[in-house]
């Protein structure tokens, strides 16, 4: 007596089964890298508009400035429209003088001979967090990565 070649309705369901668990446990790990993403990107796009409002200072003789619209969730080089913060990212604005704000449009200035004004841009996800903050030395932006716990 030969046997039938072909998969029993049990052996399917088991390899459909296993094949949903992986989809769904990827599915979790990739979720932490989009938002991982995205703040990095957020991050560097921030320090581009930095550098590129003191670029334009040096250049024209005349401070330039980066706004960061806590209210409207926008940032850019002032007198542009801006580029908006992702959704799912929190932004706060550290000021020496003021300390951390959640609310209100917040400039950081950059003077044709290299002096900043302005405080730190704290970008945060559930997981980690960015600080951009402009390097008054060296008049560039810098940013730290710190793991949230």
């Amino acid at each position: 007596m030969e046997k039938d070649a072909g998969f029993t309705l049990l052996e399917l369901i088991v390899v459909l089964l296993l094949i949903s668990l992986i989809a769904s446990f990827s599915v979790v790990l990739f979720t932490g890298t989009l938002s991982s993403g995205k703040l990095d990107a957020t991050a560097r796009s921030l320090v581009a508009a930095m550098k590129h409002a003191r670029g334009q200072s040096a250049m024209s003789g005349e401070p330039r400035a980066v706004f960061i619209d806590l209210d409207a969730g926008l940032y850019g080089i002032e007198g542009s429209d801006g580029r908006p913060f992702p959704k799912s990212i929190t932004v706060s604005f550290a000021d020496p003088l003021t300390g951390t704000q959640k609310s209100g449009k917040h400039l950081i200035a950059y003077d044709p001979v290299g002096g900043i004004r302005g405080g730190a841009v704290l970008l945060a996800t559930p997981k980690r967090s960015i600080i951009v903050r402009p390097d008054p030395i060296v008049a560039a932006a810098s940013e730290r990565v710190e793991k949230a716990p």
